[in-house]
């Protein structure tokens, strides 16, 4: 059967009675590319990668793949409407098998229980055919064995490793121009044979080596923590994040293989497959639209390239080519809300997808190309129409209104919707604005003097998984097994003194530290913890660190409490340390030791810094002018609490139930502390992974599920129950269930203004019954928890 059908998009006038007909008059038209092309000059374009001969006529857009599936990648919902957003998007990814613009695609999905069509466009191009045998070959193999896996046939043997190879072999190009990226980042500065030798980056790119044996091996590598471990250890962060990207790139095929069997086997549409491919409209002339020099004064410098710009053919774009195609039919009621992409829309087609109101992208990246234009002519029905001469006016209006020199991003176009304060709230820290109680309170004294106690028991182990960037990208994994929250634990009891034993028998403080280290319990004395250097550092994760050290020279190497007790009286603890370690020639020893060497804090009796937690986050996340504001009066919020958590996250600590974050960020949501670890865990890989900005905004905009999905981090969070959909909401609003959760675990006597009404309280008479029906409530999910 031929599944694979190429067609003109628009030779055709549709008899329905309900057709009208849209032209794009050359005046707007006019107008608009040239807008376009002075608003392109203003925003500093990047230049392309591969630069063009002088007189060609391609597409002049970049085709990075950080504008890719890299940054954006759609929420997934529940159901399957994520596997079938996830096709699209990887589909069209593999179908622009080439650094070239003209290869940019676009998908969408026409869908019903009985069959499924896949639409496919790409850019306009002169080059000639839009479609080759090859892209054909490929789709045509991909849907037999789709409608094979989704009918459920016996098949000989697993079609996975044939799938992988179809795709591999058909992405091979980019597969060898990731690897030749890979290798020029990396620069040799790892020594690693992967990038050098012949059997890695260097042997592929050269074509001594096979594409399915080097995808392969990148596909084993995925999981090699110590290979991830020595690209960290060798390349600064900016170098580390761009080589695994590349590398993730590669994996695109291998990784779209199992997401195409998925989508097969949960959607039964996918038993009869069609494919239509629309061949792409050529490039066109327009005319320069005269713009008053009063209005858009052009200076000399800046001539030359407005009028380059306005000399180049038009194009139209691949979304622009399915929107105008879908919109043609009457009716469409099969067509999937959803335009899959290899990168991201630019501002134009952005904005004409918004006033349309019919599709959706995982993303717009915000640049305006003045190479850009819509079909000439189009039969819809009228109320599309009225729509499709809206947005054009629109589009125009927008471009005359954007401000000089301003670079406009589009993932930010949205309105930040800032959380309405609760009319319940009483005392507002930096943690908090729900309630009044002095333990919470005092928190924000304890995290900027770092004097408590705290539970620093924190493990790192790094798992290194490349994801695709498609949907998925990833650096490395930590699985943070017993993050402790950040309030400080009460005052310690009198049976918690340890009993002198024969190994640590004489001072108290140090039977303390002593007990620690075979009981693999962080100390939990003010003296111990001051006396062995431990505030000497705020992170969490040094700490821990350190108290890692000791218990290895005690536990391991016999390091006896009389030598620790001189070098702390003779204060020269950190020398002890550092040649105890230098002595074992152990090289988990020997790291520490150059570790501890480079902490020139630290010492015996040591003073916590000067500077606080806080203060490094203030100064490694916020702009030069929001240092200069008092974190209470950081605004919006979100950015408040995004910053008060990377502070907890990385020093090693979670948000408490108190905390606004603990709703807001979906801790609520964890069924059981292993779940929270989990939870605590996604969320330190997200944030090592995604800029701060990125991160606030994606809580302002309720896109923390999408941010996972973007960073490789969707299977993390895939298992927690309820958190996808609180995290859609939030900071808007959200259910009152989770503020009655919060009040069944705190010390408060008056809950949350929404849980009085919708579970009973104001049915009590006095604090009493209501302590009671809190008894109650909190027994409920406490069973919940355990099953």
């Amino acid at each position: 059967m031929t599944h694979v059908s190429v067609v003109s998009a628009f030779s055709w006038v549709p008899n329905s009675s309900d057709a009208t007909e849209w032209r794009f008059h050359p005046d707007t038209e006019s107008e608009i590319t040239t807008l376009a092309a002075w608003r392109q000059i203003q925003q500093l374009q990047r230049e392309p990668l591969s630069a063009t001969k002088d007189g060609e006529d391609d597409l002049d857009e970049s085709i990075d793949d950080e504008e890719c599936t890299s940054l954006l990648a759609p929420a997934y919902l529940d159901g399957d409407a994520g596997i079938k957003k996830g096709f699209l998007d990887r589909l069209a990814e593999l179908l622009c098998y080439r650094k070239d613009p003209s290869l940019i695609t676009s998908t969408a999905l026409l869908y019903n229980d009985e069959e499924v069509t896949i639409v496919a466009a790409r850019n306009s191009s002169k080059k000639g055919k839009t479609w080759s045998d090859k892209d054909i070959m490929m789709l045509e193999h991909l849907a037999a064995l789709l409608e094979r896996i989704s009918s459920n046939d016996i098949l000989e043997s697993d079609p996975l490793p044939a799938l992988r190879s179809t795709l591999v072999e058909y992405y091979s190009q980019r597969i060898r121009h990731h690897a030749q990226e890979a290798m020029f980042i990396e620069g040799g500065k790892t020594g690693l044979n992967f990038f050098r030798g012949d059997n890695g980056c260097a042997g592929v790119a050269s074509g001594r080596q096979a594409v399915s044996q080097f995808a392969n091996c990148v596909e084993h590598l995925s999981h090699n923590a110590d290979f991830y471990a020595e690209l960290k250890a060798k390349l600064t962060p900016k170098k580390l994040r761009r080589v695994v990207e590349e590398l993730a790139f590669i994996r695109r095929p291998m990784q779209s293989a199992n997401a195409f069997a998925h989508v097969a086997q949960q959607c039964s549409g996918f038993r009869k497959i069609k494919i239509t491919l629309l061949d792409s409209l050529p490039p066109r002339k327009v005319e320069q639209w005269h713009l008053s020099e009063e209005e858009f004064p052009a200076t000399k410098r800046l001539e030359p390239k407005f009028g380059n710009l306005i000399a180049k053919l038009k194009h139209v774009h691949a979304e622009m080519m399915l929107m105008a195609y879908l919109s043609s039919r009457i009716p469409r009621t099969d067509v999937f809300p959803y335009l899959g992409i290899s990168k991201k829309t630019c501002l134009l087609c952005g904005h004409m997808l918004r006033e349309m109101g019919q599709f959706e992208t995982r993303g717009n990246h915000g640049k305006c190309y003045s190479q850009w234009t819509l079909p000439s002519v189009l039969w819809i029905n009228s109320e599309d129409v009225k729509k499709l001469c809206k947005a054009v006016q629109c589009i125009r209006d927008s471009l005359r209104s954007m401000d000089e020199a301003f670079h406009r991003d589009a993932e930010k176009e949205s309105m930040i919707a800032a959380a309405i304060p609760p009319a319940y709230a009483r005392t507002q820290t930096i943690f908090n604005s729900m309630v009044e109680d002095p333990r919470f309170l005092a928190r924000e004294a304890e995290w900027f003097t770092m004097s408590h106690r705290r539970n620093i028991e924190a493990k790192y182990v790094v798992e290194f998984w490349l994801s695709e960037i498609s949907i998925v990208n990833s650096e490395a994994m930590w699985d943070i097994t017993d993050m402790p929250r950040t309030i400080a634990e009460g005052p310690k009891s009198e049976d918690a003194t340890p009993t002198a034993c024969a190994f640590c028998k004489n001072s108290l403080e140090l039977a303390y530290s002593f007990l620690a280290c075979h009981t693999n319990q962080f100390p939990q004395e003010d003296d111990v913890i001051k006396q062995y250097g431990f505030l000497c550092f705020t992170s969490g994760y040094c700490r821990w660190r350190l108290f890692k050290l000791y218990r290895r020279l005690v536990t391991k190497w016999k390091v006896d409490e009389e030598e620790l007790r001189s070098a702390v009286e003779l204060n020269r603890l950190k020398e002890m340390l550092t040649t105890r370690c230098s002595q074992t020639g152990d090289p988990a020893m020997l790291s520490d030791m150059k570790w501890l060497e480079s902490e020139e804090v630290f010492r015996a009796n040591g003073e916590e810094p000067e500077i606080t937690a806080f203060d490094v986050a203030q100064e490694q996340f916020l702009s030069p002018q929001d240092r200069k504001i008092p974190l209470v009066e950081l605004q919006p919020p979100e950015k408040r609490q995004a910053l008060i958590f990377y502070a907890e996250i990385f020093n090693g600590f979670m948000p408490d139930v108190d905390e606004d974050n603990w709703i807001s960020l979906g801790f609520c949501t964890a069924a059981d502390p292993d779940s929270e670890q989990r939870l605590a865990s996604a969320y330190r890989l997200l944030v090592e992974r995604c800029s701060f900005d990125e991160f606030w905004s994606a809580m302002s905009q309720s896109r923390i599920v999408e941010l996972f999905g973007k960073y490789g981090l969707a299977d993390r969070i895939s298992k927690m129950r309820n958190f996808k959909i609180l995290m859609a909401i939030v900071p808007r609003r959200h259910q009152s269930v989770w503020e009655l959760n919060r009040f069944t675990r705190l010390n408060v006597t008056d809950p949350f203004r929404a849980v009085i009404v919708d579970y009973g309280f104001m049915n009590c008479e006095d604090a009493r019954h209501r302590m009671q029906l809190r008894g109650i409530y909190r027994e409920y999910f406490e069973r919940a928890r355990t099953r």
